[in-house]
């Protein structure tokens, strides 16, 4: 199994529907910059999302949906260590598997005991 090391270094978090739902995504990356200090976080939002997610000093860089081109080139030249799907698209997911990254799907996650078991969604050791 990974360790959770090195699935946080660079992380991609896609939200690519209603504006509202990815302003109340936006406290993930927070969490994520938090419990694992010095990893960077993406998002990948629709472009008029974009300005939004662009003022949170939580995350790293905004990458707009309108503009990848090649959905499986996107994920393999972004060195992502992980993908998070707070918002699931089949097509999205299905290209970050085929560039081999790892993805975890958070669409309905529920939080246990008030707090985000994100290491055991995306199957790592907790070591």
């Amino acid at each position: 199994m990974p360790s959770l090391a090195h699935a946080f270094e660079r992380i991609l978090i896609c939200r690519t529907d209603n504006i509202g739902d990815v302003v109340l995504t936006l406290p993930l990356a927070g969490y994520l910059k938090q419990h694992y200090p010095g990893v960077q976080v993406d998002f990948l939002v629709r472009g008029y999302a974009a300005p939004v997610v662009r003022l949170s000093r939580f995350v790293d860089q905004v990458y707009c949906q309108e503009d990848l081109g090649d959905a499986s080139c996107f994920f393999a030249k972004g060195a992502w260590t992980t993908v998070i799907f707070a918002f699931p698209q089949r097509a999205l997911a299905s290209a970050a598997k085929r560039a081999r990254l790892r993805v975890a799907a958070l669409a309905g996650y529920a939080l246990r005991r008030g707090r985000l078991e994100l290491p055991v969604a995306l199957g790592l050791s907790v070591e």
